[in-house]
């Protein structure tokens, strides 16, 4: 690679981690009977009054148990919110009983914040699980783990083996309308984020994710984002991907025969390292030009892109190759114009 190259590549990336870190001086805005400001504390009670000295528990105030207005920002006070895991944690993958339910609604103009107290770290161990009747919803600037080690030896082959029991963690979206997660740092989860056709409208932007997954006898799985789509738009936006173990996959907006793949918008997102970024289904779909990838920077990563189109006839997202905006250091395209190979 040319020192001129990797500069640009190490500059692009320096860009984006500055943007994805929460910024200490950064003072929250002074609550109003208009926007009032709700907190949230590792010990927290759900009786407790919502303010600093006696905040609640995040269970209830993102859970919407609690009465929480549309424009209010919820501030969680520093530390790590690891909800109970039961006796038996990853029996099920993307079992909801490990994570913390995310189910509040705002109003269009006004939406609900979600966000730490300022030049604070909150952790969330065990994953979101983000459903309805969640919308006009904005979450910011949180980091999403698994605290479980992860396995010392490859597990059994397959999505759901039988002998691996971590949780599954990450950014689950199953519902929801007008969503945008904001800044997020997302690691060492089975799976980064899980983005389903439930949602509509919605955005991940700046989000770091990087070493999730886990290492079978086949290969590896988990993906830092799998996605699927089919009303509204999903946008992913100026967020940096890469994988741990071979045979995974930084981008996975897929859907088999069955499964739906419309509509995304992926803009200034880097993807480095281990993994493909993959845009295609092999359902036949009319969206066309409903999908658009640009401004993605690609080191030594591979793209596949493609889709069957309507009577036989098939048809490629709309990419922009060219190097101004499409560059590519050590990578490898491959538009596969039908099913994804």
């Amino acid at each position: 690679m040319r020192a001129s190259q990797l500069g640009s590549l190490l500059l692009a990336c320096g860009v984006l981690i500055a943007a994805c870190c929460p910024s200490a001086d950064a003072a929250p805005p002074p609550a109003t009977e208009e926007a009032p400001a709700y907190y949230v504390a590792v010990d927290g009670k759900p009786g407790n009054p919502d303010t600093q000295e006696a905040p609640w528990d995040i269970l209830s105030a993102l859970g919407g148990k609690q009465a929480v207005a549309p424009g209010a920002t919820i501030y969680l006070q520093g530390g790590t919110y690891r909800k109970d895991r039961g006796p038996n944690p990853g029996d099920f993958h993307e079992k909801d009983d490990e994570k913390t339910v995310v189910g509040l609604a705002g109003a269009k103009g006004r939406a609900i914040h979600v966000r730490p107290v300022a030049g604070e770290r909150v952790i969330i161990d065990g994953g979101l699980s983000v459903q309805n009747p969640s919308a006009h919803l904005w979450m910011w600037d949180l980091e999403i783990l698994v605290s479980e080690p992860h396995p010392k030896k490859p597990v059994g082959p397959g999505s759901h083996p039988k002998d691996f029991h971590r949780p599954w963690g990450g950014l689950n979206v199953n519902g929801g309308r007008h969503l945008k997660f904001i800044n997020f740092l997302i690691h060492d989860n089975r799976q980064g984020v899980s983005w389903w056709t439930g949602n509509q409208d919605s955005e991940l932007y700046g989000a770091i994710i990087y070493d999730n997954g886990w290492p079978a006898t086949d290969r590896g799985h988990g993906h830092c984002v799998y996605a699927q789509n089919k009303t509204g738009i999903k946008r992913v936006t100026d967020c940096i991907l890469t994988c741990k173990y071979h045979g995974t996959y930084t981008m996975h907006a897929y859907g088999s025969r069955r499964a739906d793949c419309d509509n995304f918008v992926m803009e200034g997102n880097i993807a480095y390292a281990l993994g493909t970024f993959l845009v295609g289904s092999g359902k036949p779909s009319p969206w066309g030009q409903k999908t658009r990838t640009s401004h993605l920077l690609l080191y030594s990563q591979q793209l596949q892109a493609g889709i069957q189109g309507n009577l036989g006839r098939r048809q490629s997202p709309q990419i922009s190759p060219s190097q101004d905006k499409f560059p590519t250091i050590g990578a490898s395209a491959q538009l596969t114009h039908g099913g994804i190979s």
